[in-house]
This record gives C-alpha cells, sequence and structure tokens, in this order.
C-alpha cells in the first residue's frame, strides 16, 4: 500500500510539474496524508524539497536542493506540522528521464530543459560561435565584453511587417544566461538559428566575477 501511495504520489507531482505551465512545484503545508509518501520519495531521489531555506519563494525551482535528503524530509515534516509557510515537491530529473511531455519539446531547448528537470535559474553558458549567427545579420544591434553580450533586433526592423515575428528578438548576456530566462527568445532564436549543434557549451564553466554579482533580472531576455 506504501508503494501505491509514492507511486501516486510520484504521479501527482510530476503531472503539476509538467501541467502548471511555469513548472511549478506541489505545494504541502499542513496536516497532509502523503507526508509518509514524500519522504520514501525523497530517499528514493525520485523528488526533491523546495523550501523558504532554499529560496524565499518555494513555487518556483531556482536550482537542484542542495540539502541533503534528511534536511529535506525535516522541511517536509515542519510543513506538515503547521510550522512553516510549506514547501513544493518537485520531481527530479531520473524521474522525469522517460517522459514523452519532455522529449516532444526537442525543438525548444531551453523548456525542455526545464522539462527535465533543470533549475529556473540555473546558469547556461552558450557557445561563443552561436552569437556568430547575431553578429553578421545586419538587422541586429551586437554588443560583446568581458562578461556577456547584447544583440537586439533594430527598431526599423522591429516596426517593418514584414520581417518575421519570430526574428523580432532581443537577447542579453547571451555568453550566460538563467535557464528560465531564455525560454521566451531562446527557444524562438533556436529555430531561427541554431537547431543543429546544441547552443550550450557543455562542461566545467565559472562565472566571470562581474557577472556573478549582477541582479538576477537585470539581464533577462525582453519579451516583444
Amino acid at each position: 500500500m506504501a508503494d501505491k501511495r509514492s507511486e501516486d504520489l510520484l504521479a501527482e507531482v510530476i503531472d503539476r510539474y509538467l501541467g502548471s505551465g511555469d513548472f511549478n512545484g506541489l505545494f504541502i503545508r499542513g496536516a497532509d496524508q502523503r507526508g509518509a509518501a514524500a519522504e520514501a520519495l525523497i530517499g528514493q531521489g525520485a523528488v526533491e524539497v523546495i523550501g523558504e531555506e532554499d529560496f524565499p519563494n518555494p513555487h518556483i525551482r531556482p536550482w537542484k536542493n542542495r540539502r541533503s535528503g534528511d534536511e529535506q524530509i525535516a522541511s517536509l515534516r515542519a510543513a506538515v506540522a503547521g510550522e512553516t509557510y510549506g514547501i513544493c515537491l518537485y520531481p527530479t530529473s531520473p524521474a522525469l528521464a522517460d517522459m514523452e511531455e519532455v522529449r516532444v519539446l526537442a525543438d525548444r531547448p531551453y523548456t525542455q530543459r526545464l522539462a527535465a528537470g533543470a533549475g529556473q535559474l540555473d546558469v547556461a553558458f552558450f557557445r561563443t560561435d552561436v552569437l556568430e549567427s547575431y553578429r553578421n545579420d545586419p538587422r541586429f544591434t551586437f554588443r560583446f565584453n568581458d562578461v556577456g553580450a547584447r544583440a537586439s533586433i533594430s527598431d526599423e526592423v522591429y516596426e517593418d511587417k514584414t520581417q518575421p515575428a519570430a526574428d523580432k528578438v532581443s537577447v542579453q548576456r547571451v555568453v550566460r544566461e538563467r535557464v528560465r530566462h531564455t525560454t521566451t527568445t531562446g527557444d524562438r532564436a533556436a529555430r531561427r538559428f541554431w537547431l543543429g549543434p546544441p547552443a550550450i557549451a557543455e562542461g566545467v564553466r565559472r562565472l566571470h566575477p562581474d557577472a556573478r554579482q549582477a541582479p538576477l533580472r537585470q539581464h533577462a531576455p525582453c519579451r516583444f
């Protein structure tokens, strides 16, 4: 019976995450009969807890939980006991690995990363050759410095109704960006410029100190 409750809860957590429209977690607060099943799933590595100890707004997953399973279970128990605001349960990447809802997002690479369990504030490092498509397009104003770059469509082109709507984007700090910030313009630009090789640089990368200190939303892409 416990296994069935865990399976049902995992399905509920995944449905909430993939069906919410913004990759939200399943909120738990106060007396909740799902506590034991949630603890089992945390122990299995199938779900993780995001609470106020992790981020001020637990309804989004900023990054994969950095606390131990025991610490996450303690947060869960405190929420069930009504001692805290509450926590949200999120499916982990292994729990989402075989989901068709993730595979069908192949043409939306940044949205797919979130669907596969990435944090909304995880940092994505772009391959510098990806920027060449913007640099060589005369419709874009392109600026580059030590910690990032900005490519913006010109006002004239933006107002031109003959230009494709998918090209009317502004991408800021495109050497690195928060994954969530790229899902609007990044997915659109991916279809336009780099549907072949992946745009995101793999391997170990480190933030420039100035980039690390920048406010989270200061350089978010703009929605047009």
